[in-house]
């Protein structure tokens, strides 16, 4: 890491604080100050990411990747003098810096849990056995927490799925107790902020159609949403100082940018304001991770940038193994994600999301040849799949003001509707036969679990009733299984549910993988005796893996770098290939003068 110079800064410009894109919603327009200077802190290649400012705001404690591991590091405010606070290999991140300067705790991921350290070096000690995400409460007593552990440093990792939940310890150690319940409200909620007096703890509640901003006191009681505009359907990142007078956060308000708002407290009827500002040829994407100093006069984050593309694994048919390395089939800005092969395998849908756009379905030839949108909606299109007959593909769209199931003729993109059971789809896939739907659903709020039903109409009908989650439903290519993604605790497993000629469960699920990790279905093998998935197998670099019906699981990829994010296996129906998400994350902090 080094330190970037006052010259090198000129090429950011500041409107008044911070924001990477063009946000679609505005703010009253006031006269802008004069635009206060950002720097730039860190610049090493490997990623260095979750700033924590001191109280004083002089310093700045960081997590960064060194030679495959996270470790925490401390450095002035401009970046210079560096020194490791931790080196124990553990994979430290997420630091936060305690009101009095002298600690500062962190989430160790294979250690486990909450942690504090000397801020001047020392040795640490377990605060809590789990959780992640620290939050010190203004007088330094309490630390709040999210009961389990962001998924991975992907640059588009958001608040874990229920049943993660809003916890509470006493900073010295002892036991916690929990503050939110699953639930209540719906999706999992996670990282925690305290309001300057501490009377309560912000937090982010996300269910995968969106992300939302709540408070509750830290006693559990009096849980209540944060009042945001419509434009701002996900947001991340709450952050506040024992003395600003507001809670800052990150707003999505359109897709590939992000911009940082600011609530005032006590005057939530008033709505938030854009903390109007533009960093101009940067090739940043997002912002992460806000900090604030003590008096909230300098803002610290991470900035986040990444392009997302297809790559094209080929295998021997014979044996499912790489015969050869993978080669990347999509280019230019944006995200290339959530392949789909048409039952021919001639050619793949996909959702592409290019910068500063909303996401549309695009189909190209299985080599990546003759892309072309098949969708230009100004909703979100996303998560295709193909009927059987190979003419139409059906997607997830929020163009009628939730997302629901439509469908695209593949010759002339026309989008019909299919099916919209009056609340939000999500990850829906097509049976085979191209008559029936499985998906997610959690219609009390709950634990994510998969139901099904005809496309021809008729009430949905409930496949696992799962206590954590088991979703993210697969259609095996008869049609007769789904291969499904079950949680339990920290980790994630392939399950094989078998189903009766009417539809319904023949039996319990069956794990599938074994091992500890997190293991993502997507795909099938053609002859219905594989399951393709990604996986995180100690350590942080995703890998595409297959898994058969008898237990089998081989490695088909082999990247190390955590910056690597890995996505979306799909196995191509002549066998001779996997086509998956690959993107390679970058992100650097920066600190900004608040005005």
């Amino acid at each position: 890491m080094r330190t970037r110079d006052t010259a090198a800064v000129a090429g950011v410009v500041i409107a008044t604080a911070l924001a990477i894109g063009l946000p679609a919603c505005r703010a009253p327009e006031q006269r802008a100050p004069a635009a206060p200077s950002a720097l730039q802190v860190t610049r090493d290649p490997d990623l260095e990411f979750y700033p924590s400012l001191s109280p004083d705001g002089e310093r700045i404690a960081f997590a960064a990747e060194r030679e495959g591991r996270f470790e925490l590091f401390v450095a002035a405010r401009d970046g210079s003098g560096v020194r490791a606070l931790t080196s124990d290999g553990f994979h430290n991140v997420q630091p936060a810096w305690s009101p009095d300067g002298r600690r500062i705790a962190y989430f160790s991921r294979e250690r486990g849990g909450i942690w504090t350290v000397p801020a001047e070096g020392g040795a640490p000690a377990q605060v809590s056995t789990f959780g992640a995400r620290a939050a010190w409460s203004p007088d330094g007593k309490w630390i709040a927490f999210q009961s389990e552990p962001q998924i991975d440093v992907s640059y588009t990792s958001v608040v874990p799925l229920p049943p993660c939940s809003i916890w509470v310890v006493a900073a010295a150690g002892g036991e916690p107790r929990q503050v939110t319940r699953p639930g209540q409200p719906a999706g999992g909620h996670g990282t925690p902020a305290w309001t300057p007096d501490g009377a309560e703890i912000v937090f982010v509640a996300y269910d995968r159609v969106g992300a939302a901003l709540w408070r509750v006191r830290p006693d559990g009681q009096q849980v209540r949403r944060v009042p945001l505009p419509a434009d701002q359907p996900s947001v991340s990142d709450p952050a506040s100082c024992p003395r600003c007078d507001a809670i800052y956060y990150v707003s999505y308000a359109e897709p590939g940018s992000s911009g940082i708002w600011k609530l005032r407290l006590g005057a939530e009827g008033r709505g938030p304001e854009w903390v109007r500002a533009q960093l101009v040829g940067s090739g940043l994407q997002r912002v992460r991770h806000l900090s604030l100093s003590a008096d909230g006069s300098r803002l610290a984050f991470t900035a986040v940038a990444a392009e997302a593309h297809l790559a094209s694994l080929p295998l021997d048919p014979a044996t499912s193994l790489p015969s050869g390395p993978p080669r990347l089939l999509t280019s230019g800005e944006g995200r290339h994600s959530r392949p789909a092969f048409s039952p021919d395998g001639r050619w793949l849908a996909y959702s592409r999301v290019a910068n500063g756009a909303r996401s549309d379905v695009w189909i190209a030839a299985a080599d990546g040849r003759d892309a072309r949108p098949l969708t230009s909606d100004p909703g979100t299109d996303t998560m295709p799949s193909w009927f059987p007959d190979g003419k139409r593909v059906a997607f997830v769209s929020d163009r009628g003001g939730h997302p629901s199931l439509w469908a695209a003729d593949v010759r002339d993109g026309r989008a019909t509707p299919l099916r919209d059971i009056g609340q939000p789809i999500d990850a829906p896939r097509l049976a085979p036969d191209g008559l029936r739907v499985a998906f997610n659903w959690s219609p009390g709020g709950g634990p994510i679990n998969t139901w099904w039903m005809p496309l021809a109409g008729g009430a949905p009908r409930q496949l696992t009733d799962d206590p954590e989650m088991m979703g993210f439903p697969v259609w095996a290519p008869d049609g007769r299984a789904i291969a499904l993604q079950m949680k339990r605790g920290d980790e994630t497993h392939v399950v094989l549910l078998e189903l009766r000629a009417d539809g319904r469960p023949a039996g319990p699920p069956r794990p599938l993988t074994r091992g500890p990790g997190l293991h993502w279905v997507h795909s099938w093998s053609p002859d219905g005796d594989k399951v393709a998935f990604v996986a995180l197998h100690g350590g942080t670099a995703w890998n595409v893996r297959w898994v058969s019906r008898a237990g089998e699981e081989r490695a088909l990829t082999d990247y190390r770098s955590p910056g690597s994010y890995v996505r979306y296996p799909a196995w191509s129906p002549r066998g001779d290939r996997i086509v998956y998400e690959l993107a390679e994350t970058r992100a650097d902090i920066w600190t900004v003068a608040m005005p």
